[in-house]
């Protein structure tokens, strides 16, 4: 009894350490986070199948993003003389 109990506490943290590594490498990356998202878009028919968790970050993840603004950058010119610092330690 108490050994299947820890097989299934065990399982949980595994999956939810699993979570945690995909959400880690995949939030700070705008490429692989419109990745998701794409994938989240085409599995919503089947999300009845997920477990609860899962579901849950499913319905939170946007579908759509906005536009960028900003069309090209601008780069401006220094007037004037170039100053060096020297920093010695």
């Amino acid at each position: 009894m108490e050994k299947n109990i820890l097989k299934k506490i065990m399982k949980d943290l595994f999956l939810i350490e699993l979570i945690r590594k995909f959400l880690s490498i995949v939030l700070p990356n705008t490429g692989y986070f419109r990745l998701a998202s794409l994938l989240v878009k085409l599995s919503k028919p089947v999300q009845f199948l997920f477990p609860s968790k899962i579901k849950d970050m499913m319905s939170l993840m946007p579908t759509s993003f906005p536009k960028k603004t900003i069309k090209q950058k601008e780069i401006y010119k220094v007037n004037g003389k170039k100053i060096f610092l020297e920093l010695h330690f």
